[in-house]
């Protein structure tokens, strides 16, 4: 096989790897999809593999396990109507390895309340949010990593709480130009928002 044609396989392999793998069945708290970072935004979010900034926290734990220095990211979106989302994101060397602590929060702005006659009444706000923790250490040919996260949504005067893990790794051999990625995103129990139980968006991306 020449060098282009292979190439060409490398190319398609991977563009079928990067695709993310959603598990059926019902889920709620869906900001936690929300990619972060204009870097990966602008490569379609084919970041899982790379993952070497203070993003890497959302997309692959196990990629901050790079980063040599102190490394902070913010990022602010104004999407329709009122929603906004907010990321930041903090990551520091310690001796055990890359510690990383990260925040997102989902504002969805006011509602106007309605009584049962459908009458108006004081209006209300919803939000979601996430806390996480990471930690990544790297190996003899790549790095691992994860994150614990602390999930909260709020709707007026109901919330829901839960937590979840994510779970990453990457492989790249010394002196080579090409990386794997691996990631398990939310992985938790239920969360129950008044009466009703929902999944996390489980999710497995490489």
């Amino acid at each position: 096989m020449t060098k282009q044609p292979k190439i060409i396989c490398i190319g398609i392999v991977l563009f079928l790897l990067n695709s993310s793998l959603s598990f059926a069945g019902t889920t709620g708290a869906a900001f936690l999809k929300i990619g972060v970072g204009a870097r990966a935004a602008g490569m379609g979010s084919a970041f899982t593999a790379l993952s070497d900034d203070a993003s890497g926290i959302y997309w692959n734990p196990a990629g901050i396990a790079s980063i040599s220095e102190k490394q902070v990211m913010f990022m602010h979106s104004n999407w329709i109507e009122d929603l906004k989302y907010d990321f930041a994101g903090f990551v520091k060397p310690v001796k055990t390895g890359v510690l990383g602590l990260a925040a997102s929060y989902l504002s969805q702005g006011d509602f106007q309340g309605r009584d049962e006659n459908r009458q108006p009444t004081s209006s209300f706000s919803a939000y979601d949010m996430a806390l996480l923790v990471s930690m990544a250490k790297k190996t003899d040919y790549g790095s691992l990593g994860a994150n614990c996260k602390i999930i909260r949504e709020v709707i007026e005067s109901e919330n829901a709480t839960g937590i979840a893990v994510d779970l990453g790794s990457k492989i790249q051999y010394p002196d080579s130009k090409f990386s794997f990625g691996l990631v398990l995103q939310n992985l938790g129990p239920q969360m129950k928002f008044i009466n009703d139980g929902y999944n996390l968006p489980l999710s497995l991306a490489a």
